[in-house]
């Protein structure tokens, strides 16, 4: 099964709703995953971070790319100065290069940084059975920074799992999970699965092996691909699904408590167009931005999809209740390949995301540092 045989037309956008099994599922590509070459980093920036520098301002000589030596800042060449990744009024970035993570067997998804102990949690899907199943890779000091994955053995079966989230204190989300696992000091990973039957998402510990399913809107019949903003002043929830009054499957936001309704994520392209499905998303801890998959939609003529067989990486910026401030923006804006499961690295200098190669049908992880 290829990628063109499973996702074209319009069915990538149910594709990213994340509705179905089978071919439904998003990125079911069905050969091996290549292996890329190169890497993304240094221990000291964390492993696939940037390397930063002081600050080229007060007449000192403007930085070079790669120069910068204070970590979690880069060169910003409209500036000069090394400046902080979490500074986002400039979000661009360099060339994307494969990872060089080793999955033979696999097409790798949903990269996201455990910013505790850099390592990668990552979703694998089989080749062979189109199985999705959560993974580690460990992270080292070396290039690549994660060279080898393997699959999570608590969470082993017959189930799809995906879109791992790794959650440092899931008191965080007291109102919204089983008692058990809402104790600050006992980490758990977020995902979505099959496992009763419609797609919900669950937390399970990293040191246990019975996920439990967070408690949405009662009326909610789905709900996938969870984003969290963990450090914000009041946390917050992003995920795909039904609820809250509606049937429709719809980016929605919520805090952990169960007596408020979430809302629903208004977007709107730079084009100008709504975008009818924000998929695949990931949030900053602090929840000022929001990355996400979608094909591009053009104002003329009435908002058409320019190319449904392409899906690109956007951002946008968000308010403290999670709506954007302003449109969305692509990420890459002139790239033509198709890309999903954004994140980036606890530091914010290097953005990580998965591509699919069409011409050999393998869907790998690619890294690019801030630029």
């Amino acid at each position: 099964m290829k990628w063109r045989d499973c996702s074209v037309g319009l069915g990538v956008i149910a594709l990213l709703a994340g509705a179905g099994g089978g071919c439904g599922e998003l990125f079911h590509v069905g050969t091996t995953t290549t292996t890329g070459s190169g890497g993304t980093g240094t221990a000291a920036a964390g492993p696939g971070g940037q390397q930063s520098s002081s600050s080229g301002t007060g007449g000192a000589p403007a930085c070079t790319a790669g120069a910068c030596q204070v970590a979690g800042e880069y060169c910003n060449p409209a500036s000069g100065a090394c400046e902080a990744c979490t500074e986002l009024d400039r979000f661009q970035f360099g060339a994307p290069q494969p990872l060089g993570l080793t999955a033979a067997g696999y097409n790798a998804l949903y990269p996201r940084v455990d910013g505790d102990t850099q390592d990668l949690y990552l979703d694998l899907q089989s080749v062979s059975s189109h199985l999705d199943q959560l993974a580690v890779a460990h992270a080292t000091s070396g290039t690549p920074a994660w060279p080898t994955a393997s699959l999570l053995p608590q969470l082993g079966g017959s189930h799809n799992d995906r879109g791992p989230l790794y959650l440092a204190d899931p008191s965080l989300l007291s109102g919204l999970i089983d008692p058990t696992l809402a104790k600050s000091g006992m980490p758990v990973l977020l995902f979505d699965s099959d496992r009763m039957g419609s797609r919900l998402i669950f937390a399970v510990p990293l040191q246990g092996s019975t996920p439990s399913s967070l408690l949405l809107p009662t009326d909610a019949t789905q709900a996938s691909q969870v984003a969290m903003a963990m450090a914000a002043p009041t946390p917050r929830l992003f995920w795909v699904g039904d609820g809250a009054g509606s049937t429709s499957v719809r980016l929605l936001t919520g805090t952990a408590s169960a007596s408020v309704p979430p809302v629903s994520v208004t977007i709107t392209l730079d084009s100008g167009c709504p975008a009818p499905l924000a998929g695949t998303p990931w949030v900053t801890p602090a929840g000022d931005l929001l990355l996400f998959t979608s094909p591009r939609y053009e104002a003329s003529p009435g908002c058409a999809v320019d190319d449904a067989t392409v899906t690109h990486l956007y951002q946008v910026p968000l308010d403290a209740t999670g709506q954007p401030t302003g449109p969305a923006t692509p990420v890459f804006a002139d790239d033509a390949s198709i890309d999903a499961t954004p994140s980036l690295t606890p530091d914010q200098c290097t953005l990580l995301f998965a591509r699919v190669d069409v011409s050999s049908s393998t869907a790998q992880i690619y890294a690019a540092t801030r630029d």
